[in-house]
């Protein structure tokens, strides 16, 4: 397993279960209420080198398992704790959900290698 060094998860929590006082707390929540991550308007397509350069498991800094896996050129992720993903190629060094739900953007060294990885992730739609 690859070792990484960062993951960032952003909830979009259910916004009527917030209190009614306008705390800072609640106005740094807030942000994110309608908070999206778009599929690219046009994917990109890795070559067999990129895909296999990002393929396999990272120990996330939370202890979660990050596993980047493929079938046929079909791409998929699988955190730990959350469903199987489907995502697809925006860059050679990013992937982003169809549903918008997650992307993941690997930093990776001039050889390829992967140096680190963030995740973001939103929770619920509104």
């Amino acid at each position: 397993m690859k070792t990484l060094i960062v993951l960032l998860i952003l909830f979009a929590v259910p916004f009527t279960a917030l209190a009614q006082s306008a705390s800072a707390s609640e106005k740094s929540t807030n942000q994110y209420k309608n908070y999206r991550i778009e599929p690219p308007r046009e994917i990109y397509a890795l070559r067999m080198n990129e895909l296999d350069d990002i393929l396999g498991q990272y120990n996330m800094v939370d202890g979660k398992t990050l596993t980047i896996s493929n079938s046929g050129r079909r791409i998929f992720a699988k955190l730990e704790g959350l469903p199987k993903t489907q995502l697809v190629a925006a860059a050679p060094n990013r992937l982003v959900a169809k549903d918008g739900k997650m992307e993941v953007d690997f930093q990776q060294l001039s050889n390829g290698v992967v140096e680190s990885v963030t995740v973001m992730y939103v929770a619920m739609q509104n």
